[in-house]
């Protein structure tokens, strides 16, 4: 009855390990966490925790962000800065930005710092 017990115990313990690990493989990392140069004058900052802002000359407007497939809807907290959303690529150390709503619908091609 023991060995039924600890090979049990053995085979669970190795079934969640296993669980966790195919659960850290499927999780995609957000390749838009860092901060990335447009010109001298602007950049985009994005953190982990879906929040960022926008450096534009000495002036910095926060926004919490949002990824859906391949749309970044920016929330901006202060009235003033309309939100938007962009279709977005990352390539390597290039972020392309192409608008959308709340936006002139150009498109703008930042750099990874």
């Amino acid at each position: 009855m023991k060995k039924a017990m600890l090979s049990a115990a053995i085979i669970i313990t190795v079934a969640a390990a296993v669980i966790l690990i195919i659960a850290q493989f499927g999780k995609k990392s957000n390749e838009l966490v860092g901060t990335w140069r447009y010109d001298e004058h602007t950049q985009y900052v994005f953190e982990k925790d879906g929040t960022g802002k926008l450096l534009a000359d000495d002036v910095t407007y926060s926004y919490a962000y949002t990824v859906k497939g391949k749309k970044l809807i920016l929330d901006f907290t202060e009235d003033i800065v309309r939100d938007c959303d962009y279709t977005f690529s990352v390539n390597g150390t290039a972020l392309t930005l192409i608008g959308g709503t709340g936006t002139d619908g150009g498109s703008y091609k930042l750099n990874k710092e």
